[in-house]
């Protein structure tokens, strides 16, 4: 009987630990710790030589010079190489490609996973695209509650038994780790992000508190900022091994994204690790943990006022740090329990 299931990853995901982005790192969680990995191939590009879990296809990244449909000769490409037994294909953020691997063969069990705004990806703008992924797919699968409702707008139904929300997640620590006074700033360096508010009011605060540090760490080279202090330290790049041993000792987090965040990967990370999370109210960002700081206004005078009431009340921060650490509800093996649930539905029907 067929049963296998193979995961096919945007071909624009680097599957390395070096490289790897949102739908890299959440297939390497949830297949770690799959009931079903044994009966599982994960698809995609690595430009590495390790890859970031085991039973993984290098599809090669030779694609055609001129080629303007990627999406369409990376589908090819994957089609060729997958098992003959297999029965679910699970593919992440591409639309586009569960369109076409549909017409190619209805035969496949699809699931499509949304790790961004439906509304802006090709394949799944138009309401008649979406209606036919309705239709057609076994399952669909959303980062957040607001990718999912983004999913649904101009749909007369706003509900569907094929439709589930189902969080990134990583392993909890053992014990609330030491903390350090430590402000992180985690993403890309630009604008839609808040960087350029953050910087300012970062640098504020070290200004005033002598014994803090911060640490910002990402990239962006469209746009250039000189935030500089002695007790500032900027990475351009952080593998997310790095960034998972910087989250265990920072006390305080920044989440300050002025664009819409699918969900906000980072902010999930910081809370489980037991920082106090500062957030905007921006798409996801407020379901990637129960506990937290809300801004009200994103402007470098409220993230300082926010970051500044922490620093000066302990007990608060401590607090917070305590209940995002031990009264989280997202974690990987919750997360991936469902999944498998629902896979295992689609082997048996």
């Amino acid at each position: 009987m067929n049963k296998r299931i193979a995961i096919l990853l945007p071909y624009k995901e680097d599957y390395n630990k070096n490289n790897a982005g949102s739908a890299s790192l959440w297939v390497k969680d949830f297949f770690e710790n799959s009931k079903l990995k044994k009966i599982t191939t994960i698809y995609g590009i690595n430009t590495k030589k390790k890859s970031l879990s085991k039973n993984f296809v290098n599809l090669n990244n030779k694609f055609p010079l001129f080629t303007f449909k990627k999406n369409i000769f990376y589908a090819k490409l994957f089609l060729k190489n997958i098992h003959k037994q297999t029965k679910i294909i699970e593919i992440h953020n591409r639309p586009e490609i569960f369109h076409f691997i549909n017409k190619q063969n209805s035969n496949y069990k699809l699931i499509l996973v949304f790790h961004n705004n439906p509304l802006l990806i090709r394949g799944s703008k138009k309401i008649k695209d979406r209606k036919n992924i309705l239709n057609k797919c076994s399952n669909v699968i959303f980062v957040s509650k607001w990718v999912q409702k983004k999913f649904f707008e101009g749909l007369d139904s706003k509900k569907s038994k094929k439709c589930f929300v189902i969080y990134p997640a990583i392993k909890r620590l053992d014990k609330l780790p030491k903390k350090e006074n430590i402000i992180t700033f985690i993403g890309k360096l630009n604008k839609s992000k808040g960087y350029d508010l953050a910087g300012v009011a970062v640098v504020n605060i070290l200004n005033k508190y002598k014994n803090w540090k911060a640490i910002f760490a990402g990239n962006e080279e469209r746009e250039k900022y000189n935030f500089s202090h002695k007790n500032l330290k900027i990475y351009r790049w952080l593998s997310h091994d790095q960034i998972l041993k910087l989250l265990k000792k920072s006390s305080i987090c920044l989440v300050p994204s002025v664009w819409e965040e699918p969900f906000g990967r980072i902010s999930m990370e910081a809370s489980i690790y037991g920082n106090a999370v500062i957030l905007s109210n921006k798409g996801g960002l407020s379901e990637t943990s129960k506990y937290h700081i809300k801004l009200k206004n994103l402007d470098v005078n409220n993230i300082f006022k926010e970051i500044n009431n922490l620093i000066l009340d302990k007990k608060k921060l401590l607090k917070l740090q305590k209940k995002s650490f031990f009264e989280s509800r997202i974690f990987i093996e919750k997360s991936a329990k469902i999944f498998d649930e629902i896979k295992l539905k689609n082997i048996k029907d």
